[in-house]
């Protein structure tokens, strides 16, 4: 972005490469990045960012390169449980919870809001609402937690669709109107 140009207070980030999947094809990214821009009730002042960054301590750093020079560069990503999860999950970090805490703590300037949504039980089969409070509660650095993370609860933000649904859907309804 050019020194003139008033600059996103908003950003949807739409990464190339994720942790557990294969890269997003072109044709992809390029419906996705549509899907926004036809968006009318999006605040005036936002962007799309297309990152190669897996992990949201790279995303960390291509963010806080948009934003203004004005210190601290603090990032608020917005996530459901299920990335919460995976943002507390040792694997990420060579299995080792040690190196998971270091990871975070080290990502200065970022925090994470946390919506929930609807789980179905595979026990009892019973639908349960899961916020990522007991994930966050097992965290082992309970101070820094709190720190980084806000967790909405069911009343503040619910939708009980995952991102995989909604897309599986509109492959669904490009499909009818092929």
């Amino acid at each position: 972005l050019g020194n003139n140009v008033e600059r996103p207070i908003v950003f949807f980030e739409l990464s190339l490469m994720n942790a557990d999947k294969p890269s997003v094809d072109p044709k992809t990214v390029a419906n996705r990045v549509e899907k926004f821009l036809s968006l009318s009730d999006l605040p005036g002042r936002w962007g799309v960012i297309l990152t190669r960054a897996p992990l949201f301590a790279e995303k960390l750093i291509c963010l806080q390169d948009c934003i203004s020079s004005a210190e601290p560069k603090m990032v608020n990503f917005a996530i459901g449980t299920d990335t919460l999860v995976r943002i507390l999950n040792p694997k990420y970090y060579g299995d080792q919870e040690e190196k998971m805490v270091e990871a975070l703590k080290s990502m200065e300037g970022a925090h994470f809001i946390v919506g929930g949504r609807l789980e179905q039980n595979v026990d009892t089969g019973t639908p349960r609402f899961v916020s990522g409070k007991e994930e966050l509660e097992s965290f082992p650095d309970q101070r820094l937690g709190n720190e980084m993370f806000t967790i909405m609860d069911e009343s503040e933000f619910r939708i009980d669709i995952s991102s995989s649904e909604i897309r599986q859907k509109q492959k669904e309804q490009d499909r009818i109107i092929s």
